[in-house]
């Protein structure tokens, strides 16, 4: 179970084909994040004790979410080593409410950049949604973690666009992360629908990709936050593969989240969510694309002005996936 308390955390990465210095140049300057992210809104350096950027220099933002509105907030640079590393905390040098940082490493004629992103163990917004709902926490530190990287993604993109003088978005996810969701009502109660969706090998029964699931490693020694699924497909055309996925919300009777290949950068996130709704109960399930690399990013890659048409097949064919699972599950509820 991951706790807030705990540091929870996640982290991106992409190479980019140009020199580590022209890297660092854009990344070191702390007003590039609010070109692409969706919550920070101004940013820029504040004091510098030694007389230019380094540790102990500030950074000063604004920023805006719509559930929370707008804030400001002071973060000290904790780390800075010229084409290697920029390390700030944010709000409280000594406890911060988060940890921002970028990592670079040259690898042959590109850049490996990696950026961070640490949630507390400092106040922040998202302790106080946390005090507000405690019975949540799983569930708030994972969505929190996965906006967030949806927003690092965008960022490290940008920059990789910017070097190599791309457009910022061919691979639509990377910036949009598309998604599908279908849902229907079942005459059954939450527990009942939950018993189901929250065992792995359901799905197998009636999709026509998934042939198998189970599961893997249990942290807590129970189906859980941090669990595995070991999933076994196949697609005419493309054989047959392997995957593993990691829970990444397990709220029982209510919501099941796991993504599927990488922790940190998915090629998709699967949801079940539960609603009781009367004498009934409806169940939703959604896909969303990337933003990690798959056969479908490799595709768009191929074939960019097709991306429109590649991303709406998957996620049609993945809709019908969906709703043939759903249709599975409450036929046997309701039988």
């Amino acid at each position: 179970m991951t706790l807030y308390k705990d540091g929870p955390n996640t982290s991106v990465g992409v190479r980019i084909s140009s020199p580590v210095d022209e890297v660092w140049a854009l990344i070191s300057d702390p007003s590039l994040p609010e070109r692409f992210s969706s919550e920070l809104q101004e940013a820029g350096w504040g004091e510098h004790p030694s007389g230019e950027p380094g540790i102990g220099s500030t950074i000063l933002g604004r920023n805006h979410n719509e559930s929370r509105g707008s804030w400001t907030s002071t973060s000290f640079v904790t780390e800075w080593a010229p084409n290697q590393a920029f390390t700030w905390a944010v709000k409280n040098l000594e406890n911060p409410a988060a940890t921002w940082g970028f990592q670079l490493e040259e690898r042959g004629d590109q850049t490996l950049l990696r950026q961070r992103y640490f949630i507390g163990p400092g106040p922040s917004g998202v302790s106080d949604v946390i005090d507000a709902a405690p019975d949540r926490e799983e569930a708030i530190i994972a969505n929190r973690l996965k906006a967030q990287a949806a927003n690092m993604l965008k960022t490290l993109n940008a920059v990789k666009a910017i070097l190599e003088a791309t457009t910022v978005d061919p691979v639509t996810w990377y910036t949009t992360l598309p998604q599908r969701s279908v849902d229907l009502l079942i005459n059954a109660s939450p527990a009942e629908v939950w018993a189901l969706v929250s065992d792995p090998t359901v799905p197998g029964d009636a999709s026509e990709e998934l042939d198998t699931a189970a599961w893997g490693e249990h942290p807590s020694g129970e189906p859980g936050l941090g669990s595995t699924i070991i999933g076994y497909s196949s697609k005419e055309g493309y054989g047959d593969w392997i995957t593993t996925s990691w829970v990444t919300e397990w709220d029982p009777e209510r919501r099941f989240t796991w993504v599927v290949h990488d922790l940190e950068n998915p090629i998709a996130t699967w949801q079940f969510d539960i609603d009781e709704v009367g004498v009934q109960t409806r169940l939703r399930q959604q896909v969303t694309l990337g933003p990690g690399e798959s056969a479908i990013s490799r595709a768009v890659r191929d074939r960019p002005e097709k991306e429109e048409k590649i991303v709406d097949r998957r996620l049609t064919y993945q809709a019908e996936d969906m709703m043939r699972n759903l249709e599975a599950i409450k036929a046997k509820l309701e039988d």
